[in-house]
């Protein structure tokens, strides 16, 4: 706990008892308008549909309501080819009310189209270089990307009856004309895989064409997808920890279904509560880290990043560990602080 925080639970019952008003010693919003933080950190959930595990997915869900960390559900809005997931009311009602209910916690994602590959070789780079990966959208005509792209985004905020902005490629690869497609529907962020935008686009951190923001994630708890073992909590703490100490934005994707055990939903228990225990972690969903990147609320310094909060707090999905300023015990902010509360103090002597 900060030295304000400290002398503020200490003081209020006294500024209470002599009809002092809290506005006097609280800071203004200029000095509040504004913190340092050491990380970013999102949380990715892909491959929502319904009837695929949903136990599973609810208990995932009810885990980041319970830690009150923000998570983006990345949903697939047609089943088999030919089912859009409105078609199952009980699965969409459930999306609905969570977000109703939980705004600060859950944001959706446009998670492809089908989930399917349609072609088993993306080629990229400019030696003719293959990925080796699977593609859903990567190498389709650009008016094709286009209309599944909008109608997948139909299906989904009718399921929903939220609005998204982002996209998520199935199997991560993607290219210029789906960027071109996503900025046509007014799409503006796509997150894959870092692996793959360093192969494609020669980069691996946030980047920008065609006026769609490129957030790639850094790892999945998945590490082998033939036999779905996950990667050990160390390895995920490791890979967190060097984004921590670089001031790197960091992204930890899941997919729900792979829980599959008690002991694997404690596993992701202790990655957010190990997360948490470290200061100067903001926590956000995509588009909240997007709007607050864009308007630059949420500017990259040389060592951390620095957060400031909209004037109509609207932007909810947003979870911090405690800024870095606040838990400087003897920093000029706190001292200049403390000063008005003495100042305050004297006041309710004086009376």
């Amino acid at each position: 706990m900060s030295v304000r925080t400290a002398a503020m639970r200490a003081l209020i019952p006294a500024f209470a008892l002599a009809g002092v008003s809290l506005s006097t010693v609280l800071p203004t919003d200029d000095e509040r308008e504004s913190a340092d933080y050491q990380t970013v950190l999102i949380f990715r959930n892909d491959d929502l549909e319904p009837g695929h595990a949903d136990e599973l997915r609810r208990e995932i869900d009810q885990i980041f309501i319970d830690e009150g960390v923000p998570l983006t559900n990345a949903p697939i809005p047609i089943q088999n080819e030919e089912e859009p997931i409105t078609d199952d009311e009980e699965f969409c009602e459930e999306l609905r009310e969570q977000y109703e209910e939980h705004p600060d916690i859950f944001e959706y994602s446009l998670h492809g189209y089908y989930h399917t590959p349609s072609t088993d070789q993306f080629y990229v780079g400019d030696g003719g270089f293959s990925s080796g990966e699977q593609s859903e959208f990567g190498g389709l005509p650009y008016d094709q990307q286009r209309s599944r792209i909008e109608e997948g985004r139909r299906i989904l905020e009718e399921c929903t009856g939220a609005t998204t902005h982002s996209f998520v490629p199935p199997f991560a690869p993607y290219d210029d004309a789906t960027v071109q497609a996503l900025a046509e529907e007014g799409i503006t962020i796509v997150s894959s895989d870092n692996w793959f935008t360093r192969v494609y686009f020669g980069e691996t951190d946030l980047f920008e064409t065609y006026g769609v923001l490129h957030v790639p994630a850094n790892n999945d708890f998945v590490s082998d997808w033939e036999t779905h073992e996950f990667h050990d909590q160390s390895y995920l703490r490791e890979a967190f920890d060097e984004a921590y100490e670089n001031g790197e934005l960091y992204m930890q994707t899941l997919h729900y279904w792979t829980f599959t055990s008690d002991e694997r939903l404690d596993e992701l228990r202790s990655f957010i509560d190990y997360v948490k225990d470290q200061d100067g972690v903001l926590m956000m969903t995509i588009e909240a880290f997007a709007d607050a990147y864009r308007e630059e609320r949420l500017v990259q310094t040389n060592d951390g990043w620095t957060y400031t909060p909209p004037d109509d707090d609207d932007e909810l999905a947003v979870y911090s560990t405690g800024a870095l300023d606040e838990s400087s015990e003897g920093s000029d902010d706190e001292t200049n602080w403390l000063d008005s509360v003495i100042s305050a103090g004297r006041r309710i002597v004086d009376q």
